[in-house]
This record gives C-alpha cells, sequence and structure tokens, in this order.
C-alpha cells in the first residue's frame, strides 16, 4: 500500500469530513491567511491513491472539484469523465425526482 496524496480547497466545515472517512490523515495547511477557504495538502497513509474509493468519497461528500488529483483524472482519463458524468447524472435526476415528488 502507498499513500493518497493530494492538495484540496478546503472550507473548515470539510476538514471533520475528511477526519471521519480517514482518521490517519495528515492535513496540512499551505495558506498563510485567516480566509474561510485554505489550501491543503493531504496525505493518506496505506491508502492506493489509484483506487476510486477516493474519487467517489469526494464526489459523495461533494468536495470533488476541491482536489486536484480529481481534477486532474477528470481531464486525462475519459472512462473516468465518463463515470463520473453517470453518476452526475443519476444524482440529478434523483433529486429532480424527490423535488417533484416533494412538490405534489
Amino acid at each position: 500500500m502507498g499513500a493518497i496524496i493530494d492538495i484540496l480547497l478546503l472550507d473548515r466545515c470539510d476538514i471533520p469530513v475528511l477526519k471521519d472517512k480517514y482518521p490517519d490523515c495528515v492535513l496540512i495547511n499551505m495558506t498563510n491567511s485567516i480566509d474561510r477557504i485554505q489550501q491543503y495538502r493531504l496525505i493518506v497513509p496505506g491508502e492506493d491513491q489509484y483506487d476510486d474509493s477516493y474519487y467517489n468519497f469526494l464526489f459523495d461528500s461533494m468536495i470533488a472539484t476541491s482536489s486536484r488529483n480529481f481534477q486532474a483524472r477528470f481531464e486525462n482519463d475519459e472512462r473516468f469523465k465518463q463515470r463520473i458524468r453517470t453518476r452526475a447524472d443519476a444524482k440529478l435526476t434523483t433529486s429532480m425526482r424527490r423535488d417533484r415528488d416533494l412538490a405534489e
């Protein structure tokens, strides 16, 4: 096993989400400011950076676009891009159906 190493732009409220999923992770703040959104280096030891579970977690937690690794993979891997688009369409369709049912 290797490690996941990523750079993310995170709001303070996103940090507990990452810590809950990856309690052994190391988050290094790379921003020297008091802004709410900060840039962090994430290191998750014992995880495979090519395992889709990390990317699925980012997507499901709605922080995928804050990840440099996710963005790079989305831009360079057509199969990954198609899979993410399919998941996003399914999520949107489910949400729209739920909203329609609540309105009725």
